[in-house]
């Protein structure tokens, strides 16, 4: 009989490039059975079942929608978190006969998770993507009580994935009972970007091309950089996405021929032109701790394909940056941003290994085959015990 694992996201996983390699990795194996609860909140219904393709075929996905203010913050969403916090755990009630093991992604599934695994001795392993305190503004007491209930959930699972070693601090108090590192590191083999004759990129122009593409929320410096580039006519601004600054960033982009806009991508629309770009940018404003600690899929898809990396200082994997030579890492204003442009252009031109030294790198340290085995090699040792 098929072990059902149950993976849950507070978001429409439309995309969640994290969960979508995890669960076309699962299915892989044949003892198992993936399915994925969802949150959409641009939709008003009760639940819908849909289908998810994948590399390694397709996953039926349950969404529910409930509309909420994505990237507004947790004080602009709480009643629809709230109303989402209930449904999900009545589903799960619902439905405990359908489901072995939870893969819950966030402190908001991990949490409901919690009493319907005790009571019906269900496995529970806990993907911390962020660490939920840390990625939000608030009172001191309302911090405090996510940390805890973090703790508990942490605590309470039979193992936890972290997607950096870096993280391991973030999460005290909390004592995990078992730690796995998945890094989010990009599976190139389920993408053809090197032999593809296909062209994503709007422009042909010899311009020094930036690109972004990713979520359009507060802290990414976002609108300074579209900023930043309205003043260099050299370089080219791409990108894409979608979120909260999405009208604003369109706004910006139509008063700019060096700036081009693109949308919400298909990943491997994504790879292809961050492969046609010259440097791929990753902006995490560390004021926000999470961000400290942040492993932004742009670092493992810059290190795959071999392009150098535009990152804030003390911003996660920004110290990688540093020490291995593989980009720039800048202060938060356009003195820096001008700079460090320049720098980049230099290493582009002085260090010919620079793209055979970043794919090594990726391939010695982060590649998804590593990470795919530590994802086995932790459902075997959580089912059997």
């Amino acid at each position: 009989m098929k072990t059902k694992i149950l993976m849950l996201r507070t978001n429409k996983v439309d995309p969640d490039p994290r969960v979508e390699k995890e669960a076309s990795s699962l299915i892989k194996n044949k003892n198992y059975e993936v399915f994925i609860h969802a949150w959409d909140r641009n939709g008003k219904y009760k639940c819908r079942k849909e289908e998810l393709e994948l590399p390694n075929g397709k996953v039926p996905i349950y969404r529910i929608g409930i509309p909420g203010n994505w990237g507004k913050g947790m004080k602009n969403n709480i009643f629809p978190a709230l109303k989402y916090e209930i449904s999900l755990f009545f589903w799960l009630l619902k439905n405990i006969k359908n489901y072995d093991c939870i893969h819950a992604c966030d402190l908001m599934t991990g949490y409901p998770a919690l009493l319907p695994v005790k009571i019906f001795k269900k496995k529970l392993i806990y993907d911390c993507c962020d660490y939920y305190a840390d990625s939000q503004h608030g009172p001191n007491f309302i911090m405090n009580l996510l940390k805890n209930m973090e703790t508990k959930v942490i605590e309470s699972a039979d193992a936890t994935i972290l997607c950096s070693e870096k993280r391991i601090e973030q999460i005290k108090p909390a004592i995990p009972k078992k730690v796995v590192y998945v890094h989010n590191s990009p599976n190139l083999e389920d993408f053809n970007i090197d032999n593809t004759n296909r062209r994503v990129c709007k422009s042909n122009t010899t311009k020094f091309k930036l690109v972004y593409v990713g979520n359009f929320c507060v802290d990414r410096w976002l609108i300074e950089l579209l900023k930043s580039v309205e003043k260099m006519p050299s370089v080219e601004l791409h990108i894409g996405g979608f979120g909260d600054y999405l009208d604003e960033i369109e706004r910006i982009a139509s008063k700019n021929n060096n700036i081009y806009t693109y949308g919400k991508m298909k990943y491997e629309d994504v790879l292809i032109l961050e492969n046609e770009c010259d440097c791929l940018v990753a902006l995490y404003e560390t004021h926000l701790k999470n961000h400290i600690y942040a492993a932004p899929n742009k670092f493992y898809e810059a290190l795959a394909i071999g392009k150098p990396l535009l990152m804030l200082k003390n911003s996660g994997m920004s110290e990688v940056v540093s020490a291995e030579k593989i980009g720039a890492v800048m202060e938060p204003n356009f003195e820096s941003f001008e700079k460090s442009i320049f720098e980049i252009k230099k290493l582009i031109e002085r260090d010919q290994t620079l793209k055979s030294r970043m794919i090594n790198i990726f391939n010695e340290k982060y590649n998804w085959k590593i990470m795919e085995n530590r994802i086995f090699e932790l459902y075997r040792e959580v089912l059997k015990s």
